[in-house]
């Protein structure tokens, strides 16, 4: 059953499973009822029809509204420009130019994101994880000699030891502040092993938020924005610190899966995945804890384990906004956007999100204090990210390939 929440809670807890998926995976079940549905939607094959191999993220040129990119899971970023019909040419090759291993599984090639000052600084930021290297999480700044067309390995600004092959999240957005927001999971495994999450001198289980474009301290390849949380402590770049560290945004996530801001509002809405009992969708916020792993969802963690809760004293977690149960087979919520397009009047100012297993979309308004969760009456299995336009358009991508439009019914 959905259940639509804000606000805060004190909890604790800790519990078992781990599944092995494409993406990202919890054991148990289905999304419950519903309060009403969406109906006059559909989704239609964009951009021609192209396919891609294991896709899990689609961006759109800074400056060129007809070109786009999409991201490979296998390690190639690809693009095509949405005037003709020609194949899309690789624009980037990470393996390959980056000399790096990345995994397989859940690992992979998984973020992308240009520059604010791409006009003019040519620079683009990938997120992957290098299989070969203790499976650690690598943010790398590539750039570009031919606006956008190819792009080629510049620097690494940051390497985050990460244990097991799985809860990678890697997602990254410039926000509406300039600044580069980094998800990274809690280090995998079940019922976070080494209790990351709720760890404050660690960068798992984390939303990181990066100065890339100022001068950094000497010896640093990124700055730490004044208003981080813990901005004036030591950064974590080397390893786990001996206080917070600097670059963390908000904290106590399992695997953040796909993050986007609201083009209207500038909010950051996330999908965590959850493990045995709820998935979730947050607001982040600055200085938010999102409670795993005490809280899974709404649920009390240590009452389905016995395991005592690693974070602070009497910690004050916020509530997600959407949490749903898993309740019969594989269950893994994907992060979807706010509408603000025009093609669907009806939809605009609704948060857009699926689970990965289970096909349906479904959607709660964003400017009504505690709208519920409704299902839509489009569908689809294997929704990896929602791409958006300029335009606030929305485009789900589909690991087996396609890439869809969000579109009225023509029924």
């Amino acid at each position: 059953m959905f259940s639509r929440v804000r606000g805060w809670r004190s909890i604790g807890g800790l519990a078992a499973a781990l599944c092995a998926a494409a993406i990202a995976c919890s054991g148990g079940g289905g999304h419950g009822g519903d309060d009403g549905t969406l109906t006059g939607i559909s989704l239609a094959a964009a951009f021609g029809g192209r396919t891609f191999s294991s896709p899990v993220k689609l961006v759109q040129h800074p400056t060129d509204a007809h070109r786009w990119y999409v991201v490979e899971q296998g390690g190639l970023v690809k693009t095509f420009l949405d005037t003709d019909t020609n194949a899309a040419t690789i624009a980037a090759n990470v393996p390959s130019q980056a000399s790096v291993t990345l995994g397989s599984g859940e690992q992979g090639l998984l973020g992308l994101a240009f520059d604010p000052g791409f006009a003019t600084s040519h620079e683009l930021y990938l997120a992957y994880t290098d299989a070969g290297n203790g499976n650690r999480l690598v943010l790398a700044r590539w750039v570009s000699a031919d606006n956008g067309l190819t792009f080629t390995p510049d620097s690494i600004l940051l390497s985050i030891p990460h244990t097991n092959t799985n809860h990678n999240a890697s997602d990254i957005l410039f926000g509406p502040d300039g600044f580069l927001y980094y998800s990274t999971g809690d280090g995998g495994g079940g019922d976070d092993p080494d209790d990351n999450a709720q760890n404050r001198n660690v960068l798992l289980g984390k939303i990181l938020r990066l100065d890339v474009n100022s001068a950094p301290p000497s010896g640093k390849t990124y700055a730490i924005p004044s208003t981080n949380p813990f901005h004036t402590d030591p950064q974590c770049d080397a390893g786990p610190g001996s206080a917070p560290c600097p670059e963390i945004f908000a904290l106590g996530f399992r695997n953040p899966w796909r993050m986007n801001f609201d083009p209207a509002t500038g909010k950051l809405y996330v999908g965590d995945v959850g493990q045995g009992a709820q998935e979730e969708i947050d607001l982040v916020v600055n200085g938010g804890n999102y409670g795993w792993d005490c809280l899974e969802g709404e649920v009390d963690h240590s009452s389905l384990s016995g395991a005592v809760c690693s974070g602070p004293t009497a910690p004050m977690f916020i509530a997600p906004e959407v949490a749903y149960n898993d309740t019969s087979g594989p269950d893994s919520v994907t992060g979807g956007a706010v509408y603000r397009g025009s093609a669907i009047p009806g939809l605009r100012h609704f948060y857009i999100y699926t689970d990965f297993f289970r096909g349906p979309f479904f959607a709660f308004d964003v400017d009504t204090a505690d709208a519920p969760a409704r299902a839509l009456s489009a569908s689809e299995d294997h929704i990896s990210a929602f791409g958006q336009g300029r335009d606030g358009e929305i485009y789900p991508v589909d690991l087996d390939g396609t890439i869809w439009k969000i579109v009225p019914s023509s029924g």
